[in-house]
C-alpha cells in the first residue's frame, strides 16, 4: 500500500490458516461494502422479526419497527400485540428475534459478541 507515509512494509494476506479479511476501516469500498450488507441484512431481519406496530394516536397510521441501526450497532425492539402478555411470552418473542438477527450475523460471516440470558422472574 501506497500513502503519504511511503510504501508499506507490513502487508497482510488470507491464506487457509487464517480468517478471512472482511471489509474493513480505512478500505476505499468499506462505505459501500457495508452498505450492502448492513441492508441486506436489515431487509431479512424485517421478513421474519416480530418487531413491534406503533400507531399515532387516533389509530389511522400504523408503523411496523424491529430494529434501528447506526454504522456496526443494532439495536432489536420488541413487543407484544397483546397488553396481557405473560414475561415467558415476552421472552419466546424476544429470543426468536435475536435468533434471527444471529443466523443473518452468521450467515455474513459475523457473530453476536457474547451469548447472554436474562432471567426473568
Amino acid at each position: 500500500m501506497v500513502t503519504n507515509h511511503g510504501i508499506s512494509i507490513k502487508t497482510s494476506k488470507t491464506d487457509q490458516s487464517g480468517p478471512i479479511y472482511g471489509i474493513g476501516q480505512g478500505e476505499t469500498d468499506a462505505p459501500a461494502g457495508w452498505l450492502l450488507l448492513s441492508t441486506i441484512l436489515s431487509k431479512i431481519y424485517d421478513r421474519y422479526a416480530s418487531g413491534c406496530q406503533l400507531f399515532n394516536p387516533s389509530h389511522d397510521i400504523q408503523v411496523q419497527w424491529t430494529h434501528t441501526m447506526f454504522v456496526d450497532d443494532t439495536y432489536l425492539i420488541h413487543a407484544t400485540p397483546k397488553k396481557s402478555a405473560s414475561v415467558i411470552e415476552l421472552k419466546t418473542i424476544v429470543q426468536q428475534d435475536l435468533n434471527k438477527w444471529n443466523e443473518g450475523l452468521h450467515f455474513s460471516g459475523g457473530y453476536l459478541n457474547e451469548k447472554k440470558t436474562v432471567d426473568l422472574p
